[in-house]
């Protein structure tokens, strides 16, 4: 698993984690636009797994942020958890943008169900991912004491503006028992 689990800094969410094995994501809304900042480590999260392969994928400086813009729809995205496995034929980087691609063209004007489609469409990958055995298995992350690490895959931090008002979502994905769960998607 690259990556590392972020805890939401957003006051809304009630959940703040202060392990440092995190992805530090930083957002600030301002009259001008907003910033939107990440910093770019992406580390195999199991030790005692790593291995040459998992080496030479490890990284300073991943990209974590993307944007996405069709025609009224316009938002940045980040990436944190397990965005690659091992040898990187699962790539939630990728996922991402055939799905976006995909959704768009089903003409959706409102955000929220926008996103919806995305988190159900990027689920959906990550079960095939599971079951044609690209991801073997889904584990917690060791270098986490933090109960809510344990089943987590990943997160997805959506920002930008909507009718000139700042938002926020983050949609979070977990499994039970190996089995990928609904998205929650916080507003």
């Amino acid at each position: 698993m690259f990556g590392g689990n972020v805890g939401p800094i957003w006051p809304e969410f009630k959940t703040i984690f202060s392990d440092t094995s995190m992805t530090a994501i930083s957002i600030a809304y301002v009259s001008a636009g907003f910033a939107f900042a990440a910093d770019g480590r992406s580390k195999w999260a199991d030790e005692s797994t790593a291995d040459d392969v998992t080496r030479t994928q490890e990284s300073d400086t991943e990209q974590k942020i993307f944007h996405w813009k069709h025609k009224h729809l316009d938002f940045a995205y980040a990436l944190t958890g397990m965005v690659f496995n091992k040898g990187k034929t699962f790539s939630l980087v990728s996922e991402m943008a055939t799905t976006l691609k995909a959704v768009a063209e089903l003409r959706i004007n409102n955000l929220d169900d926008f996103i919806e489609q995305v988190c159900s469409r990027v689920k959906d990958s990550i079960v095939t991912a599971r079951a044609d055995g690209r991801i073997e298995r889904f584990q917690g992350n060791p270098l986490s004491d933090s109960p809510d690490s344990q089943d987590l895959i990943a997160r997805i931090f959506f920002v930008g503006y909507r009718r000139n008002k700042p938002f926020l979502t983050l949609a979070t994905f977990r499994h039970k028992d190996q089995i990928v769960a609904e998205p929650e998607i916080a507003t």
